[in-house]
């Protein structure tokens, strides 16, 4: 019997991984196919950041636009079929699950979808065009002349969006770490105020010499931090009526 068990359990895991990869290959193919709008799109991004200075974008290589557009392809081919991979983790863990294990986890899931989508519109509408516009106006004598490369930007654009993926993640993560790891979410209740002079001076540290964008910075990551306090704090009153009713 068990025997049995463990064969469905690694044909459904086949299923599911061919499924994600059949999935996968065929959004790359599609925003493949849809590269220039990308490209196009993402660029004209670009050019708000630069205000009323309008900048042609060049390439230095033959290659060059091609590997822009590669990268974009597979970044939003990831953006596209995280749901879907979602689903079919979902799907393959709920049979393992109770009903309200498995409520829990659908939405945990969805959250995670949601935050991915929200910290795009927000990095690609509000953040890019905000540091664009900042480095853009240093050069307030126009003592240098500034040649922005296609391939720079675009690598630029997915890293801003990875790194703001992951620091949208930060609340769910710690709940999973809170599952995993038994510790104390009121440990930080005691260390706020410490966290978050920590906080203020990691911003001063990596955000450009503007009182400004320090401040909002630090205010953003003081929100985050909040926000993992949060997230764990009901983790914790979750985990305490679950182990009550049990």
């Amino acid at each position: 019997m068990k025997s049995t068990n463990i064969e469905y359990t690694i044909n459904e895991a086949k299923y599911k991984l061919s499924y994600s990869f059949i999935s996968t290959l065929f959004c790359f193919c599609v925003c493949f196919f849809y590269k220039d709008v990308f490209l196009f799109y993402h660029l004209k991004l670009c050019q708000t950041g630069f205000g009323n200075a309008k900048i042609p974008f060049v390439t230095f290589h033959v290659t060059e636009t091609f590997y822009a557009m590669a990268t974009l392809g597979i970044y939003m081919s990831f953006i596209a079929v995280l749901p879907f991979w979602l689903y079919c983790i979902h799907t393959f863990l709920r049979p393992s699950k109770f009903q309200k294990e498995a409520f829990v986890q659908c939405v945990y899931f969805c959250m995670i979808a949601f935050l991915c989508y929200s910290s795009y519109s927000i990095t690609v509408y509000t953040l890019l065009p905000t540091i664009l516009e900042f480095f853009i106006a240093l050069d307030t004598l126009q003592t240098w002349q500034h040649v922005p490369r296609v391939l720079d930007y675009i690598f630029f654009i997915v890293s801003l969006n990875a790194s703001m993926h992951l620091l949208s993640q930060l609340p769910l993560l710690s709940v999973y770490c809170f599952s995993l790891f038994s510790f104390k979410s009121l440990d930080l209740t005691h260390t706020r105020k410490y966290w978050h002079v920590c906080l203020l001076c990691i911003s001063a540290f990596i955000s450009p010499p503007d009182v400004g964008l320090q401040l909002t910075c630090s205010f953003c990551l003081i929100c985050l931090f909040e926000c993992v306090y949060a997230c764990l704090f009901i983790a914790n009153m979750y985990k305490k009526t679950f182990s009550e009713n049990c």
